[in-house]
């Protein structure tokens, strides 16, 4: 939260885009609508949605790319156990 409003300040954002961009990092995008209608933020609700979205989906990929990786890195550990009962036979 510190970085987000440390990089508003010097981007000269507003404290209503960045109180926004914060509840969308820790709500997803189901919480843009309930803060723009509480604050009456009507303009920032779409940007929330969709930034919240974005999120999901980068999000997403990187999880997946992380699995890819545990899964090749489990995949290379196998290999090596079952090339070293090899040759100890």
């Amino acid at each position: 939260m510190i970085i987000l409003f440390g990089v508003g300040y010097f981007m000269r954002l507003d404290l209503a885009e960045l109180a926004m961009a914060s509840a969308v990092c820790i709500g997803g995008p189901s919480s843009a609508p309930a803060l723009a209608s509480a604050k009456g933020w009507r303009d920032l609700l779409i940007p929330g949605i969709l930034c919240g979205s974005l999120g999901y989906g980068i999000g997403s990929f990187i999880g997946g790319a992380c699995r890819h990786v545990a899964h090749l890195k489990r995949l290379y550990a196998d290999q090596a156990t079952w090339r070293s009962r090899q040759t100890k036979v």
